[in-house]
């Protein structure tokens, strides 16, 4: 009995054993496909389905049709698993007619399977015939998807309306072009959607760029005109007309378009009208520039838009910019310059330039910018540290003097203003030999860099700067800086001057007539000067300039300051033992008498000092034979001054100087051909 019993006992854990087993080694299979059901779809367009398997075993799936050969076929491990199949919908299609997609997934250990049939549903128009259109269309047309149409020759649009419906495809033969407007309520509508674009392309079986010339819309389209989501590729053939796309005095919307494998350039506009649009556009492939457009339409380059260019960028058509107020956005390639550019405006407000953070602006050899030259205008170029604005060559190997210059002219407005800028290669003009310039007219430099000028850096004449604070200069053909004793206060701090040659030229065709006390601050370079400069001004208590410590100054053969010579001035040139200022030869081998004097005149104010100051190397001038000169006035304190290898005294005194203090005593001297301090006869 027992025995029975136990014997019973394992035949009922086997079978639960089993049982259990048989349940757990039973497949089972989920599939899920989007769009399900009915889909519609039309000639050429992609139909995306979803598809995601679960289950207990390894898979495949298999998915057929029952029109064409269009098929997928995929394995997968156990899990959940996610794909996708896409259907083309071919062109031997017509309006109407259903296509089912069939998806099977089954397991490869036990062959079950699940299975979902989906349906597309054709709802083109056309008979997917070929259809020539060639000649003048003045009617309305609607050209259908389901269609081929072809162009041939030279086709006119005037007066009448094109509808091409999405996924049309149009087929320009050899040499075809197609011409919209120059008549009155011309209208053409090619709005394709972002899975159902419409595309315009070669007729040819090998097609190549250049195979079909362009179409170019005129004055006269209406503002429903539009070209969105579609694809053009393989024109641009005409020799004269280099464009696959023209835009001549007319508002066109062009959004969401593809331009690739055009021989010439993808787009030319042109003309007083700007886009309506152009927006997340895609160029690539061109043979020559992406864009080319009027300066006064680039600022409706929209944004989103994707230009790929090794060689070329978008191209400046014109010269004056005469807009009050537009801005030029960031793009993928530079804006090119090929002419000299003039921004400004006779009207009250003048012209406006604004370029985006990460503008580039490439010109072409011998180009220029000039600011305010004859009319009003402002150029605002403000960068940041991570999207600087660039001034550059246009050249694929850049060299200094590539390009002229960039010009602020005495119509600048003092909005003026230009930050994170980098200047480079410019310079290029022998008469004005500078990359940057002001002239009698005022702007702001901050955090910029200029770089690679055959010639002078930034000049300044007869202007100020707004500001200029933490600016680099290096790498230029001759003064990094050049400006007026009057403008020298506007330099501020913070710039980094890198030179071997060349210092800030204080140019000496003004003098220093300030009558507010202003500083003339440390650079890490010295301050050239290179004639004589008079620090005087007939106008109320006189001149008053102080320099402060650590600053340096080199003087050239002729060089000197006056200090109260016809009119008032007062100088302060206070150092510290630490940081002496310094005035010396320019002369890479110093020798006595290289330069001329400091020279204080019967006007020189009270107070004036120099004070821990290094002087060396003057006296070129045997009358005023010193290194310092003071003559007819008791108006100068000179101590802790180091007075060394003058030509001729290391101070001397001239006129009715009656010696108010020892300057033996008060400073040090050295190598002075003629003696410490000497007294005229």
């Amino acid at each position: 009995m027992k025995k029975s019993f136990f014997i019973l006992s394992l035949i009922a854990i086997f079978a639960i054993l089993l049982n259990s087993c048989t349940k757990d080694d039973d497949p089972t299979i989920t599939l899920t496909v989007n769009p399900a059901g009915e889909t519609t779809g039309w000639f050429a367009e992609d139909i995306v389905f979803d598809i995601t398997i679960n289950s207990t075993g390894d898979v495949e799936l298999a998915v057929t049709n029952d029109h064409d050969s269009q098929t997928l076929t995929e394995s997968y491990q156990s899990g959940e698993s996610t794909t996708q199949f896409t259907y083309k919908i071919p062109n031997d299609v017509t309006d109407g007619q259903e296509i089912k997609v069939t998806f099977v997934v089954t397991d490869t250990d036990t062959d079950f399977s699940t299975t979902k049939e989906q349906t597309i549903t054709i709802a083109a128009g056309g008979t997917g015939e070929e259809v020539v259109h060639e000649g003048t269309i003045t009617e309305e047309e609607t050209w259908a998807a389901g269609d081929i149409h072809i162009i041939r020759g030279a086709l006119y649009l005037s007066g009448g309306t094109i509808t091409i419906e999405a996924g049309a495809v149009i087929k320009l033969e050899q040499n075809a072009r197609l011409v919209i407007g120059d008549q009155a309520n011309t209208t053409f509508i090619a709005q394709g959607t972002e899975s159902n674009p419409i595309t315009f392309t070669s007729a040819n079986t090998t097609p190549q760029a250049g195979d079909w010339k362009y179409i170019e819309f005129n004055v006269g389209i209406t503002a429903n005109t539009v070209l969105e989501y579609c694809k053009f590729e393989y024109g641009g053939g005409d020799s004269y007309y280099d464009f696959a796309i023209g835009i001549d005095d007319c508002n066109l919307k062009i959004d969401n378009c593809t331009f690739e494998n055009i021989e010439g350039s993808a787009l030319r506009i042109i003309g007083d009208e700007e886009m309506t649009s152009f927006t997340n556009n895609t160029i690539s492939n061109c043979g020559s520039y992406p864009i080319k457009i009027d300066i006064n339409l680039a600022h409706s380059i929209g944004t989103g838009n994707s230009i790929t260019s090794a060689d070329y960028g978008v191209l400046i058509l014109n010269s004056t910019f005469s807009l009050v107020n537009e801005t030029w956005r960031k793009l993928d390639v530079p804006y090119i310059l090929e002419s000299n550019i003039y921004i400004q405006n006779d009207n009250a407000q003048g012209a406006t330039l604004t370029l985006a953070p990460g503008v580039t602006i490439a010109l072409l050899n011998g180009k220029s910018i000039e600011v305010g030259d004859s009319y009003s205008g402002a150029l605002i170029a403000e960068g940041t540290t991570s999207e600087p604005i660039t001034f550059t060559s246009a050249d694929a190997a850049p060299e200094a003097g590539d390009w002229k210059y960039i010009y602020f002219s005495e119509d600048t407005k003092s909005t003026t203003n230009l930050e994170y800028c980098v200047f480079e290669y410019g310079g290029g003009d022998s008469y004005y030999n500078f990359m940057v310039g002001l002239d009698d007219c005022s702007a702001g430099f901050s955090n910029c860099t200029f770089r690679h000028s055959e010639s002078i850096g930034i000049r300044s004449y007869n202007s100020e700067f707004e500001t200029f604070e933490n600016n680099t200069i290096e790498n230029c053909g001759t003064y990094p800086l050049t400006i007026f004793p009057d403008y020298v206060h506007t330099i501020g701090t913070g710039n980094t001057f890198t030179t071997d040659l060349y210092g800030i030229l204080i140019n000496d065709e003004g003098s220093y007539t300030l009558t507010t006390e202003h500083t003339w601050a440390k650079q890490n370079c010295a301050y050239i000067i290179e004639g004589l400069i008079d620090i005087e001004s007939d106008n109320g208590s006189g001149a008053i300039l102080r320099i402060a410590p650590g600053a340096e100054f080199h003087l050239k053969s002729g060089g000197g300051l006056e200090i109260g010579d016809s009119y008032a001035g007062t100088l302060f040139a206070e150092g510290t033992a630490e940081e002496p200022i310094i005035f010396t030869t320019n002369n890479t081998t110093p020798q006595a008498g290289q330069w001329k004097y400091i020279y204080f005149g019967g006007d020189t104010n009270p107070n004036t000092i120099l004070d821990y100051c290094n002087v060396s190397y003057a006296s070129e001038n045997d009358y005023y034979n010193g290194n310092i000169v003071v003559d007819d006035t008791n108006n100068v304190t000179i101590t802790n001054c180091n007075v060394s290898n003058s030509a001729g005294y290391g101070i001397y005194l001239m006129g009715t100087v009656t010696q108010p203090n020892d300057y033996t005593t008060d400073n040090t001297f050295s190598d002075n051909a003629l003696g410490n301090v000497g007294l005229s006869k």
